[in-house]
């Protein structure tokens, strides 16, 4: 391919450089602002090229020195090589961004607080997907190279929780010793605040000696629950679980297993929790959408007289009803729903709540909107991971009778090109 010369004006979502060539954007991966590079073009399109550094000609302002020696080859991290307020503003204004092109939102910059920054970049990781290979006799245990299937063996990393990083050598000898080692393409980690655990995924069933050898390793290390995954998550098998892993959240203690989604950054958690909860504000009934074991719903049970929390998968919902009562939180109920159907969704009690707290995947949520500006909920506070998906439906949340209040971004998972976002919005009536 071609190689052309062009100084790289801003970042955008997913990290990339852009910059301008004969008319057409050029997207370019790890680069910063300023840069003047000698890219090699790696995609052409009608409107716009994708591109690799092939020299870096000067240096911008912003650059500094990655952390990672694997750092551009390793799929997992890519702001390393900017300043934390560049990175800092970039996350900003992948958010800002997102509000005014997809969601056509005029005031998204005034409405956007400055992105509350995390505490540490570094060791804040706790869940992790290692991907496994055999290739010629020696197991690699890492992550992927950016955009391929080409698998980087790690020795450390960086951003990882040190007790997962322990993991990755002990880890590889184990899967050397299994039988069924070519069929064991991925291993989840997760760190809770008493322990790690792990899911290994099969492609086929165990025999009974690698079996053996999985709970003796998890007995050597201390594991406290190590589980069998063929397929999806609903075909999730115990081997050994001691007890389950927990964290705790200002006076609350929740528990969950390795398959149940909770953020990878438990710090920066706390935060997106304070902040939700301060403008959920107080009341009679709140219902917390997407809730999974009760990282929203129980805090908004202290603050609330009746509380639901709706979430599809079904191991989670237990979790949560069981993190309620434990937490001496009766009045808070759960129950399992699919929450991506064809609207209107059947959810009666939002007819009712002064408040529904949101926080889908990165796929969004737009039925529920719908269903939020059928029920007219006076206030609705948004928890995304997606800029795109979150401003379109802001979008119609806002078209359809909801007023902007704030939008604060959040560094969930520094070095990285990801932005948490978390937003007001309060029924105005259509216009």
């Amino acid at each position: 391919m071609a190689e052309i010369d062009l100084t790289v004006e801003r970042l955008v979502a997913g990290g990339d450089g852009l910059g301008f060539h004969a008319g057409r954007a050029v997207f370019i991966p790890f680069t910063a602002p300023g840069d003047h590079v000698r890219a090699r073009l790696t995609r052409m399109g009608k409107h716009f090229h994708r591109a690799e550094v092939a020299t870096l000609l000067a240096p911008g302002p912003e650059r500094i020195a990655p952390l990672c020696s694997l750092y551009g080859h390793c799929g997992g991290c890519q702001l390393q090589h900017l300043q934390p307020q560049s990175c800092q503003m970039a996350k900003q204004g992948f958010v800002v961004d997102a509000l005014h092109r997809i969601g056509h939102i005029a005031d998204a910059a005034a409405l956007t607080r400055p992105l509350l920054a995390a505490p540490v970049t570094t060791g804040y990781r706790r869940r992790a997907s290692f991907k496994v290979r055999e290739i010629q006799g020696r197991i690699l245990v890492g992550f992927f190279a950016p955009g391929s299937h080409h698998l980087l063996d790690l020795a450390h990393c960086p951003v990882l929780h040190p007790a997962l990083a322990s993991l990755l050598h002990p880890l590889r000898h184990l899967l050397g010793t299994l039988t069924m080692r070519a069929r064991l393409p991925q291993v989840d980690v997760v760190q809770g605040d008493n322990g790690t655990a792990l899911i290994c995924h099969l492609l086929d069933p165990l025999s009974g000696k690698d079996r053996e050898r999985l709970i003796q390793f998890a007995r050597d290390l201390g594991l406290l629950q190590l589980w069998l995954q063929g397929g999806r998550k609903h075909n999730l098998l115990p081997l050994v679980t001691e007890t389950e892993p927990l964290y705790h959240l200002d006076g609350l203690e929740l528990r969950f297993r390795p398959g149940d989604f909770t953020q990878a950054n438990f710090e920066q958690n706390q935060h997106l929790v304070r902040q939700a909860m301060a403008w959920a504000g107080s009341g009679s009934r709140a219902v917390d959408l997407f809730c999974g074991v009760g990282n929203l719903t129980l805090p908004l049970g202290q603050r609330f007289t009746e509380v639901l929390g709706l979430e599809g998968y079904g191991p989670a919902v237990e979790r949560g009803l069981a993190n309620a009562q434990a937490n001496r939180l009766g009045h808070i109920a759960f129950r399992q729903m699919e929450l991506h159907g064809k609207p209107p969704l059947p959810i009666p009690e939002l007819t009712e709540a002064d408040i529904c707290l949101v926080n889908p995947p990165r796929t969004g949520a737009l039925s529920v909107m719908k269903s939020l500006v059928a029920a007219q909920v006076p206030r609705v506070v948004y928890v995304a991971c997606d800029p795109a998906t979150f401003a379109r439906d802001a979008a119609h949340l806002v078209h359809h009778g909801y007023r902007l209040e704030q939008v604060q971004p959040l560094d969930m998972l520094p070095l990285t090109h990801h932005v948490e976002t978390i937003a007001l919005f309060v029924w105005s009536g259509p216009s």
